[in-house]
């Protein structure tokens, strides 16, 4: 499995957080201290379906790597997404397309504490970060 030098860092965080209802708890509070999507951006057009919650999705391009981000109504959500969408964010598309079938979701740390329905809606969101990526690789760089 590839795991980016974002992941492991990402990773040591979570793993240096004793318990998984502990680590579900600094997701949240890290979830609340990011910015809200606005009003424009929580549009039909960005949202993840199949979500129990609400889940908002953007990619973008910005020197041809990929910029992710995400919103949610849900703390828990918004900040599993956030890890998520912040571990694959930099990547050319090619290096997350590399990625699409070894899901870089931080899951396994929190246990039971993340429900099916959420490990789901992560499943969901994966898949518009590799969709988009998709779309984007062509003309991209290849690596950096």
């Amino acid at each position: 499995m590839i795991q980016w030098p974002e992941e492991r860092v990402l990773m040591e965080q979570i793993l240096s957080i004793k318990g998984s209802q502990s680590r579900l708890l600094w997701v949240v509070d890290r979830a609340r201290r990011l910015p809200d999507f606005p009003p424009a951006q929580r549009i039909d057009a960005n949202r993840v379906e199949g979500c129990l919650s609400k889940l908002w999705f953007q990619g973008a391009l910005s020197q041809g790597r990929c910029v992710f981000s995400c919103d949610s109504d849900s703390m828990v959500v918004k900040g599993m997404g956030a890890l998520l969408c912040e571990s694959c964010s930099g990547r050319f598309p090619v290096e997350v397309l590399e990625r699409r079938n070894d899901q870089p979701l931080l899951t396994a740390p929190f246990g039971a504490a993340l429900t099916q329905n959420r490990r789901s809606g992560l499943q969901r969101l994966w898949g518009q970060i590799v969709a988009f990526a998709e779309v984007h690789a062509m003309g991209s760089a290849t690596s950096p």
